[in-house]
């Protein structure tokens, strides 16, 4: 893929034993295309999904729930890999053979199939977990009434420093003309 800042991200990947993660981030990246959240030109597309196609000849497809389970994502990549010139159909076809072995797997196990993961989404077909996730509410806070109140407190404490000098001199001045 281009790397802007010349990091080399599949060698760094690679080096650390780790194309898995490297192959779910493209996946990613594809999916954001798929839903239209990123529209990068036919050239960053091509690149992605031979990479891809790259990682998974190399230690073979990483299963989880965007590249195993994700029905639409394999539509989606099974079209684009039909447009796309340069992409050897041994590579497409080492996909698709890696896809069908995992999704033997997970049948045999018991897994849930993408079918069975869509029935638990809502009407846009995107997948939703039924657990509930429980963790910090996030509020926006404006910094133009935290600094409201902090001039508003600021103030308070002039006032009560001027009534305190007032009632001394007030105090002071009347003991005075006792005596």
């Amino acid at each position: 893929m281009k790397d802007k800042y010349d990091l080399d991200l599949a060698k760094r990947f690679e080096e650390s034993g780790n194309l898995y993660a490297y192959q779910v981030m493209i996946s990613r990246m594809y999916e954001a295309i798929r839903k239209s959240y990123w529209t990068p030109d036919e050239e960053v597309k091509e690149q992605l999904l031979t990479e891809f196609l790259e990682t998974v000849e190399k230690v073979g497809l990483s299963c989880n729930l965007n590249v195993c389970n994700n029905g639409k994502l394999e539509e989606f990549l099974n079209k684009e890999m039909e447009e796309i010139d340069g992409i050897s159909e041994e590579s497409i076809e080492n996909y698709r053979d890696q896809l069908k072995e995992i999704r033997e797997q997970l049948k045999a196990a018991g897994l849930p199939s993408s079918d069975q993961i869509a029935k638990n989404s809502d009407s846009s077909g995107e997948y939703l977990p039924k657990k509930s996730v429980k963790g910090y509410t996030i509020e926006e806070v404006n910094a133009n009434n935290q600094a409201e109140t902090v001039i508003n407190y600021s103030l308070w404490k002039w006032i009560a420093l001027l009534l305190i000098v007032i009632y001394s001199v007030y105090y002071f001045v009347g003991k005075r003309k006792k005596a």
